[in-house]
């Protein structure tokens, strides 16, 4: 027992002041969110929700710290001589460039802080300033070699891309100005406005232009039906003053030949009664005595009236004295020679007069009936030069709707073929609307691309402009320092860990032995 426990402490001890000690640095690093880890196509734009988790970020970092070719920049810019001098005796320098990397890499110690962006990072080595050295190299080391990775160098490729697209948006804009001034193409809504509305108009225009035609050919169709017909209308202002006249002066002689013929037949009645009568006698007097009647227009003889209230007068005193007296009486036989000398005298002068008023009559007659003819004749004339004014009326108009035939005939083909022609215009434009659309499309998409490739080529300016600065994602939380201690327990605890050891040994043993002895 004593003896296993001597051997056993003895050995712990001994290695406890022979094995070199071991010193052991520690560093962390976050990994924060930056442009290396956003997903950025080749064509198009950016995809900002493809992008990659906290946990992925720091296992791609985990494996970057853990990689070979990164420990291998340590050693070799620490040197192999100074890290491991033990390796000093290899032959080649490439093996103990291989050793010495594989050397270090067991010494290192990576591991990812859970539920966090936090690297913690720890190396071990025999100096502790070699230790803290050769760990802040690594992280620097790491830094470089995640640009290396991360770092996109597109900026030729997309300048090449870019000055591409540039000349063919400016081939584009030029191809769709040239068809613009060529085509007269600006405005397509603007132009096709106006086009449909000159056509309406053109269309509003063609339709009165065929109204008036056909109220024209009624009109002529109305002439042509009748052509002995009353002009209904006069094309000229003077014919129709003269016609008016015409009419005006035709009414006033009608009203002169009614009077006429009015006074002829008065005149004709008067005539008949000088005729048709041998005379006419007064009451209670001799029948050869004849009574004038009064005539009108002709003047009556104060003589041949007096005689007649003379007569008269005598008459009704003869009368009285036959009632009063003997008719063969001195009075009644003077008056009665009185009634006699006057019914002679009427007779006489009645005669006289009746021959006087009937040629008066006649003469008057004879006046009026030639008058009448001069009348009628005037009439007449007045009837043909009315019928001959309506008939130069009637040629004026036609002439005039055969004039405005023409013209409206000449119209109606000018807006016919000015609405085809607006027609051939609107499918011209209709077709030049449809390359316009295409060339606009053309420079919106080279456009588009120009711009995706201009906005790329700026980012990637920036990021290698970063790059360059060594400005990245990663910040160090603290450097590595050199240790102050060795790694690991402290000799006393461990002498005492193998004093422990060794009774612990010893007990064993002397159980062990007390068993085998039974």
């Amino acid at each position: 027992m004593l003896v296993v426990f001597g051997v056993t402490t003895a050995a712990v001890v001994a290695g406890t002041y022979l094995t070199p000690p071991v010193f052991r640095t520690s560093t962390s690093v976050i990994v924060k969110f930056g442009r290396e880890f956003i997903y950025r196509p080749e064509v198009g734009s950016a995809d900002a929700s493809r992008t990659f988790s906290p946990q992925d970020m720091v296992n791609d970092e985990v494996e970057i710290l853990g990689s070979r070719d990164l420990a291998k920049e340590v050693v070799e810019e620490l040197g192999v001589e100074r890290l491991y001098p033990e390796l000093e005796e290899e032959v080649h320098p490439d093996t103990a460039l291989a050793k010495a990397t594989a050397i270090f890499q067991d010494h290192l110690s990576i591991s990812a802080i859970f539920d966090s962006s936090v690297i913690g990072i720890s190396f071990e080595h025999g100096d502790p300033k070699i230790a803290a050295d050769a760990l802040n190299i690594l992280v620097e080391r790491f830094k470089d070699k995640h640009l290396e990775i991360f770092g996109e160098s597109k900026s030729d490729f997309l300048q090449h891309q870019l000055e591409k697209f540039r000349e063919q948006l400016a081939d584009a804009e030029t191809t769709l100005q040239t068809f613009r001034q060529t085509n007269g193409v600006y405005e397509v809504v603007v132009q096709k406005t106006a086009i449909l509305t000159q056509g309406v108009q053109l269309q509003t225009e063609l339709r009165q232009a065929r109204f008036r035609v056909s109220e024209l050919e009624q009109q002529r169709k109305a002439f042509n039906g009748d052509p002995d017909g009353a002009l209904q209308t006069v094309p000229l202002p003077a014919l129709s003053q003269q016609r008016s006249g015409l009419i005006s002066a035709r009414a006033e002689v009608t009203s002169l030949l009614q009077e006429a013929d009015s006074k002829i037949a008065e005149l004709t009645r008067s005539l008949e009664r000088f005729t048709n009568r041998e005379g006419v006698e007064n009451k209670g007097s001799d029948k050869s005595v004849r009574t004038v009647p009064p005539q009108p227009g002709v003047e009556r003889f104060r003589s041949l009236d007096e005689a007649h209230l003379r007569l008269l007068d005598l008459e009704l005193k003869y009368l009285e004295l036959r009632r009063n007296y003997n008719k063969e009486s001195r009075e009644a036989t003077a008056l009665r020679n009185e009634h006699l000398l006057v019914k002679k005298f009427l007779k006489g002068r009645g005669e006289y007069v009746e021959k006087v008023l009937e040629t008066s009559i006649r003469d008057e007659l004879s006046s009026l009936e030639a008058r009448r003819e001069t009348l009628a004749a005037q009439i007449s004339q007045i009837d043909t030069d009315v019928q001959s004014l309506d008939r130069r009326g009637r040629s004026l108009q036609l002439q005039a709707i055969a004039t405005e035939l023409a013209i409206l005939e000449f119209k109606e083909n000018t807006l016919v073929a000015e609405t085809a022609k607006l027609d051939d215009e609107l499918a011209a434009l209709d077709a030049k609307e449809k390359v316009l659309r295409q060339l606009k499309r053309t420079v919106t998409v080279t456009e588009r691309s120009f711009q995706s490739y201009l906005e790329k080529f700026e980012e990637a300016k920036a990021t290698q402009e970063l790059d360059e600065q060594k400005i990245v994602n990663i910040a160090v939380i603290e450097k590595a320092a050199p240790p102050v201690s060795p790694a690991g327990l402290p000799k006393k605890v461990k002498i005492a860990l193998g004093v422990v050891v060794g009774l612990l040994a010893g007990v064993a043993a002397a159980f062990f032995l007390e068993l085998l002895s039974h």
